[in-house]
């Protein structure tokens, strides 16, 4: 029979073993470059594959982190996109506008200054992410390009949206007639809703021409309702909004309200974007 004094040294050593890292843990521990989230991108056990949100995710900083970020962030773009162009039909830019850019449009108005304002108001906001008030001087999120048709003002516009798709942001291009079309129907199936906030809430939106020149009276209350809710939920929120139209700041106001024009408040107006008619398709 062993001496205590044995069975104790004995013990003393199996525990000290037991509490000692072994070297495979500090061979598994080494391999991990990020220590807070052992390489998996997340700090904590919610993860957008189990079906949290990305606002209740907590990702890591360190480089592995930011490229997970990023690949739900264009996960959650994409759903973002597809889903809106389920809910309006044609939402992406037409075919004949797609080949349209800045330089195009400078190139087809060269001699045309009465265009030059609204295409450099354009640039800025691709730019910046803001457009410069002429009259007051202050910078604001939103423009409307005014003028009377064929004379390019969708055109301008295009390559500022474009812009926002190439930067993996979501986006609307529709024209009015389509939009609030598209959320009368739903009152048939109970889709207005869902496609009125997914308009509010895209990241950037054109609203193309906006009003009838030839009607002399107010739009509807419905349709003056549709538009002041989307107007005005972009504003309040500071999302950004294009809108092109063929009617001229009173007739804006005879047609939609006092309601929608407080709400332009966020919004830009140029003066007449005249000039030469763009022949439709035309980038060159």
């Amino acid at each position: 029979m062993e001496p205590i004094s044995e069975a104790v040294k004995i013990v003393s050593a199996v525990n000290s073993s037991l509490l000692a890292p072994s070297a495979t843990t500090n061979t598994r521990t080494s391999q991990h470059e990020c220590r807070m989230c052992a390489d998996t991108g997340y700090q904590g056990w919610k993860t957008p594959h189990a079906g949290y949100s990305m606002e209740e995710c907590i990702f890591c900083e360190c480089a592995t982190g930011q490229r997970v970020l990023e690949y739900w962030k264009r996960k959650s773009v994409a759903k973002k996109q597809a889903d809106m162009e389920k809910l309006f039909v044609g939402a992406c830019i037409p075919a004949h506008f797609r080949s349209f850019t800045l330089d195009s449009i400078r190139q087809r108005a060269v001699n045309e200054p009465d265009k030059k304002a609204a295409i450099d108001a354009v640039e800025q906001w691709i730019t910046a992410g803001y457009v410069e008030d002429p009259a007051t001087k202050r910078y604001k999120s939103g423009l409307v390009l005014a003028g009377d048709y064929g004379r390019g003002k969708t055109g301008t516009m295009t390559p500022a949206i474009r812009h926002s798709l190439e930067q993996g942001k979501s986006g609307l291009w529709i024209e009015v007639t389509d939009f609030v079309g598209a959320i009368q129907s739903g009152y048939r199936d109970g889709t207005s809703l869902e496609r009125l906030e997914a308009a509010q809430k895209v990241d950037v939106i054109l609203l193309d021409d906006l009003g009838d020149k030839s009607r002399d009276g107010a739009e509807t209350d419905d349709r003056r309702r549709i538009i002041y809710q989307l107007v005005n939920y972009r504003h309040n929120n500071g999302l950004p909004m294009r809108i092109t139209t063929n009617l001229n700041g009173q007739q804006m106001a005879a047609q939609f309200g006092g309601a929608n024009c407080r709400a332009n408040h966020g919004i830009v107006r140029m003066g007449e974007y005249g000039g030469a008619q763009f022949a439709p398709g035309v980038s060159q």
